[in-house]
């Protein structure tokens, strides 16, 4: 079957109400361009969006109160290519914690650009920038999003890119916390600096529904497409 009526199948059977995380089956199109949960939504820039998959977990505070986690893998599919992937994580509901685990904050040996902003101990605000090659991002996929993910879109026949722009922020507040992984095709990303300006553009989008200070945020649309593609930006400023 081609991908165009698979993907078509999939739309044709969509709702048209918001998704909600905590109910969602995966996979979805994201009809109304926007998923929400708890209290927050994220809106997503114009496109074909599909939730690819969806989990959930739990987080336990000092007083053995726990609170749900949504995560998310939303897929932008344009002309049977892969565009970009992001992969958004967020507590559900706030929970008492002051101190957060820094481990989503860690240094990665691949980033090119990072910046922590963190206020209090345990309390992380950071922005990376990563780059991957065609030949690693299989595994990139698998491991930094899910395998159900990769398996998605290698049976929807969606191709990905020779080269991509990973950008990660992460924000652990009092009592809530979000991060969002992109994954987007260098063929966005004019140079470092063009990638480096999107991310901190995400990070000022998200920050404040990160706090639970939003109730809503709308993640940044991509720049233009640049043509053919070009390796991800090797440098930051």
């Amino acid at each position: 079957m081609r991908t165009g009526l698979l993907l078509g199948s999939i739309l044709a059977s969509s709702p048209s109400q918001a998704i909600e995380l905590s109910s969602a089956v995966a996979p979805l199109a994201v009809a109304d361009s926007k998923v929400t949960s708890g209290s927050r939504t994220l809106w997503l820039p114009q496109g074909t969006w599909f939730l690819v998959n969806r989990a959930e977990g739990a987080v336990t505070d000092g007083n053995n109160r726990t609170a749900p986690t949504d995560v998310a893998d939303l897929a932008l599919v344009e002309g049977g290519e892969l565009v970009a992937i992001a992969r958004l994580r967020i507590l559900r509901a706030d929970l008492g914690m002051k101190n957060w685990n820094n481990t989503p904050c860690n240094v990665r040996p691949e980033e090119v650009y990072r910046r922590d902003r963190g206020g209090m101990s345990g309390q992380p605000d950071c922005l990376s920038i990563t780059g991957q090659r065609r030949t690693d991002l299989d595994s990139y996929i698998a491991q930094e999003f899910s395998p159900a993910s990769l398996r998605w879109l290698s049976s929807q026949g969606v191709r990905l890119p020779d080269y991509t722009v990973g950008v990660l922020y992460a924000r652990f507040a009092t009592n809530t916390f979000g991060s969002v992984l992109v994954l987007a095709t260098a063929q966005r990303f004019q140079s470092a600096d063009a990638a480096v300006n999107w991310a901190e553009a995400l990070r000022t989008a998200l920050k404040r529904m990160f706090e639970n200070r939003d109730s809503e945020a709308h993640l940044p649309p991509l720049p233009p497409r640049l043509g053919p593609d070009v390796p991800a930006p090797a440098a930051a400023p």
